[in-house]
């Protein structure tokens, strides 16, 4: 029972965690361009931040997974199974 309710709640978590970690990362970068283009950089310069920004997404991607499946979701399984709230 708590395998299966580990893996539902990761999985709603990674829809919910993923998005917002991609949301702040893409923000950040648009940031970033912004300032660029207002400081008159190359192209090149914003082509760098765009790929600082795809290896960000999927650092994040990695992360959200991890801290999803290991951390977060066997605690709120424990704490739904165990009715501690």
């Amino acid at each position: 029972m708590i395998a299966m309710m580990t893996i539902g709640v990761f999985f709603l978590l990674l829809v919910l965690v993923y998005p917002f970690a991609c949301a702040v990362v893409t923000l950040y970068g648009a940031l970033r361009k912004r300032n660029a283009r207002r400081l008159d950089l190359d192209g090149a310069c914003v082509e760098q931040i765009d790929r600082s920004i795809d290896r960000s997404k999927k650092t994040a991607f990695t992360l959200s997974i991890i801290i999803s499946f290991f951390v977060v979701a066997p605690f709120i399984a424990l704490v739904v199974l165990t009715d501690l709230f």
